[in-house]
């Protein structure tokens, strides 16, 4: 996929060399590859999905393997090539959780640019420790009697153990959970269809027992990540259904395990065989329901469509209007606080009118014409008092979208989404209370004969002016976000439909 992008990439900049950049040929290319860009974007998510399913399900089972070869008594056979294995081991699953860790944050799928900031931190971290873990478990290794080297050798481990805790938590919370169960399904369908060929041969009854184990870790991953949904929800039929499925795939894991146990000591039998088969597939369709629960609970179908309207008599249609020029989009460099209104209103106007998007965009409008007056150049608002009354008229608007986003998240079922717009909103009326200071501040020194105080003062108004329409874009999108997670009696009388405009 990768070299069709590329391909395309190349004929299309040959395109517009020739200066045939808006031909029929350049503008099908550019489709192309906006489908070619979404499905790589899939694959890569995907991937990244599979592979926190493989480094995450067990991330402590090659440090235990390796201090079990560490505290072996020195008369065991193949001591030294048993250790060298287990920590190679080691050293290679601890780097693959931390080049995960950093994949997935920096692969586009976390959004908060803390967030992915921290899992690069922690993924670092993580591969500090290894390597003093490795070399102080070898100075057991060679020192079995020293206590000195067994307790730098658990303090090594502990701090190993904690980061490693920290990077699995940060992973889990920033994957999309969906996609997470649909890798998991995926991983556990594969590892029992080669445990269920291997016990079939009784070629290698260890690797079999393994890809047994395998799954089993796999589906206890399930049941926590589905824990931690129910935990996260106040939906009632959601919690129902999702711990039903959850407790399926807990009450599986034991019979498929014993099924295979039996299988592989009798090497052979068919009927031994077929009981692990039905099991193993007993599980897999335990972990396809826990997916399937929450996919629809975040993906729901769509509402089914509205039957046609009577047909009107034909009515003679006015000629059209020709459109109005589009204004100037402000330079961020040239006018910063006209630019961040302008980037507020580009983002309400993906939507179609409601309640917090029409405050949202008087927001943005008012906000411009205290860009204009802070520019000098006039307009609406044309002196100090307008200025001080604008920036009241903003707050009020601020107010309006504070209180529906509160509404929102109190009726929203979804925990993660009810916190995520509370954090966001809870920074607006202190950022609008700063707002009125900050432009009473602006009134009294424009145009006056202190530069410094009133270039001073237009950096203070610029800051907030950012800060707000960013802090209200947020409120905007979780807050569309939350409302699908709200019952839909109580979604009507809020009043707030998120219709995205064609």
């Amino acid at each position: 996929m990768c070299n069709e992008i590329e391909a395309l990439m190349q004929e299309l900049a040959d395109l517009q060399a020739r200066g045939l950049g808006d031909s029929a040929r350049a503008k099908e290319i550019a489709a192309l590859l906006g489908q070619k860009m979404d499905s790589l974007e899939v694959a890569i998510r995907k991937a990244i999905a599979k592979k926190v399913v493989e480094d995450f399900k067990d991330p402590f089972g090659p440090l235990k393997a390796m201090t079990e070869a560490a505290y072996a008594p020195p008369d065991v056979a193949d001591r030294e090539e048993v250790f060298v294995k287990k920590a190679a081991a080691f050293q290679k699953h601890s780097k693959s959780m931390a080049d995960t860790a950093a994949s997935l944050a920096k692969s586009g799928a976390v959004t908060d640019k803390r967030m992915a900031d921290e899992l690069i931190r922690t993924a670092a971290k993580v591969k500090k420790v290894a390597p003093q873990v490795e070399h102080a478990a070898r100075i057991v290794l060679d020192n079995p009697d020293s206590e000195a080297a067994k307790e730098n050798f658990d303090r090594l481990k502990e701090e190993y153990e904690m980061q490693v805790n920290k990077l699995t938590n940060l992973v889990h919370a920033n994957m999309d959970t969906v996609e997470f169960l649909e890798a998991s399904e995926d991983h556990l369908r594969e590892t029992l269809e080669a445990a269920k060929a291997l016990i079939k041969t009784g070629k290698d009854p260890q690797l079999a027992f393994q890809h047994v184990a395998s799954a089993a870790r796999t589906a206890k991953l399930v049941q926590n990540v589905a824990e931690g949904e129910i935990e996260n929800t106040e939906d009632p039929t959601f919690k129902a259904n999702l711990t039903a499925a959850k407790d399926h795939v807990a009450q599986s894991v034991g019979p498929m395990v014993a099924s295979a146990r039996s299988a592989i000591t009798q090497p052979g039998n068919s009927a031994a065989h077929e009981v692990f088969c039905t099991k193993a597939d007993d599980m897999v369709s335990a972990v396809h329901d826990v997916h399937e629960v929450v996919d629809k609970h975040y993906n729901p179908p769509p509402p089914p469509p509205r039957p046609p309207s009577p047909t009107p008599e034909p009515v003679q249609e006015p000629p059209p209007r020709p459109p109005s020029p589009e204004a100037a989009i402000p330079l961020q460099s040239e006018n910063p606080i006209g630019y961040a209104a302008h980037q507020l209103d580009k983002d309400a106007k993906q939507w179609e009118d409601n309640a917090m998007v029409l405050a949202a965009r008087k927001m943005a409008k008012l906000m411009m014409q205290m860009a204009q007056f802070a520019r000098g150049e006039g307009g609406e608002v044309s002196n100090r008092k307008q200025l001080i009354e604008t920036a009241k008229l903003i707050v009020k608007e601020s107010e309006a979208v504070v209180a529906m986003a509160r509404k929102v998240a109190e009726a929203c079922t979804d925990k993660r989404m009810k916190r995520a717009i509370l954090q966001v909103v809870d920074k607006i009326p202190t950022i609008a209370t700063q707002l009125k200071i900050i432009a009473a501040v602006k009134a009294t020194r424009q145009g006056g004969d202190d530069e410094e105080a009133d270039q001073e003062a237009s950096e203070m108004l610029t800051n907030n002016a950012q800060n707000l329409m960013g802090a209200v874009s947020e409120v905007l999108y979780a807050t569309e976000a939350a409302t699908i997670r709200v019952p839909e009696e109580k979604r009507k009388e809020l009043g707030l439909q998120w219709v995205k405009r064609n």
